[in-house]
């Protein structure tokens, strides 16, 4: 996965479903991938853009709903981040957008599934003093 496909900077864990591993790059407003187990069928499911996200950051977490989940820095129509849903074949939607200096904060960072099914994260700026926040989703 090079620069030429608009793969570099990939970082984050890799998730696995059925024999497929899909990751995040953030270069170029960043990229959702997927590829086999065995290194074949290498493929872009999904390119940012402004206002739906800007580069993701840390994995993709798999929700009980059958979806995927993950997170942009920046992006969406406040520029401070979004919390998105992705399908297997490649459908996102923006779940959440951030807005700047709010309670909920703004620039999420890594996505953690609780046993509730409820997902949380911290966010870099926002809250008390501006010093981040800890946060849930509720996708239900």
């Amino acid at each position: 996965y090079n620069n030429l496909e608009g793969g570099a900077y990939t970082y984050g864990e890799l998730l696995e479903l059925d024999g497929m591993l899909y990751g995040m790059s953030d270069y170029n407003n960043g990229h959702i991938f997927k590829v086999a187990t065995n290194g074949s069928g290498l493929s872009k499911l999904y390119t940012f853009y402004e206002n739906l996200g800007q580069e993701p950051w840390g994995g993709l977490i798999k929700h009980p709903n059958g979806k995927m989940y993950g997170a942009t820095r920046y992006g969406g129509l406040n520029g401070s981040g979004t919390i998105f849903s992705l399908t297997e074949n490649g459908t996102h939607t923006v779940e959440f957008e951030f807005v700047n200096g709010n309670l909920y904060g703004q620039n999420p960072g890594y996505l953690t599934l609780g046993a509730n099914g409820n997902i949380y994260f911290t966010t870099e700026y926002g809250g008390d003093n501006d010093y981040g926040t800890l946060q849930m989703f509720d996708p239900s």
